[in-house]
């Protein structure tokens, strides 16, 4: 039996925890049980996760596997500026960002990969309220 993995990137920039998160991957998609859907959130526009996109694809992992879901600013900055006022544009970033994940239908996927924290919180949001089944990994450092 195939396995389904949605693997979450926690923003659209290619870093070290990213690279690691990429070769994670690919020791387990070479024990042939494991498709993968990853999904990048980007800020401003698409072209911003390119090189995180060209690295998956330098992994032998296709351009069809990657998928691309616009992450609001407002919450994607309210981890670093604390600012309580924000409060009502982050409420707002949240319910943008988990519609936006919506169109990916995750439920059909049998492990959810989270790397990180900022979509760590929106993708444990989104399992609660859509009760969410299979396995879920979040990785929060």
């Amino acid at each position: 039996m195939i396995n389904k993995i949605a693997c979450f990137f926690n923003g659209p920039y290619l870093g070290g925890a990213e690279r690691s998160f990429i070769l994670q991957a690919c020791r387990l998609k070479k024990l042939g049980i494991y498709n993968f859907d990853f999904i990048i959130p980007y800020l401003h526009e698409r072209m911003e996760v390119k090189p995180l996109t060209q690295e998956l694809i330098r992994h032998q992992f296709k351009r069809c596997d990657v998928n691309l879901c616009a992450y609001d600013r407002n919450l994607f900055s309210f981890s670093r500026e604390h600012k309580l006022f924000r409060l009502i544009g982050v409420l707002i970033g949240l319910i943008k960002t988990i519609y936006n994940l919506a169109s990916f239908e995750l439920r059909y996927h049998t492990h959810w990969w989270v790397n990180g924290n900022k979509i760590g919180f929106i993708c444990f949001f989104y399992a609660l309220v859509f009760r969410y089944r299979g396995q879920f990994l979040w990785h929060f450092l």
